[in-house]
């Protein structure tokens, strides 16, 4: 039993092996990166989404927190920002709120401007 144990011991760890690395092709690699990119913005929509549950729950630091990790995963998220500006301006951060609700504007996000317009002058 002992040996048949090690046996499979044996060709699990030989079947582990990574490849060499120049036998790695560049179509590998734009899947992978691919991949990793889409895992991003997955991972920025839960953060983004955490902060929602927690703004919910009025714990606008905690939603903050979590906004700000979404943005760090896709600085393009337009929603993260707007988001993260209505904590600010419930927290009587008006100067973030308004940074916030400008740089999610610029990237699409026309109810930011709305609230440009109404709180921040």
């Amino acid at each position: 039993m002992r040996r048949l144990f090690f046996l499979f011991l044996v060709l699990s760890l030989n079947s582990c092996k990574q490849p060499a690395k120049d036998s790695i092709s560049n179509e590998s690699t734009t899947k992978d990166s691919t991949i990793n990119e889409s895992t991003t913005k997955d991972s920025a929509a839960l953060y983004n989404s955490f902060g929602n549950s927690k703004a919910n729950l009025k714990n606008y630091t905690g939603a903050i927190a979590d906004y700000t990790k979404a943005i760090s995963l896709n600085t393009q998220y337009s929603d993260a920002y707007f988001n993260r500006g209505l904590s600010k301006y419930e927290l009587h951060d008006n100067t973030g709120a308004c940074e916030d609700w400008s740089k999610a504007g610029e990237l699409g996000n026309v109810k930011a401007y709305d609230k440009r317009r109404l709180y921040c002058q």
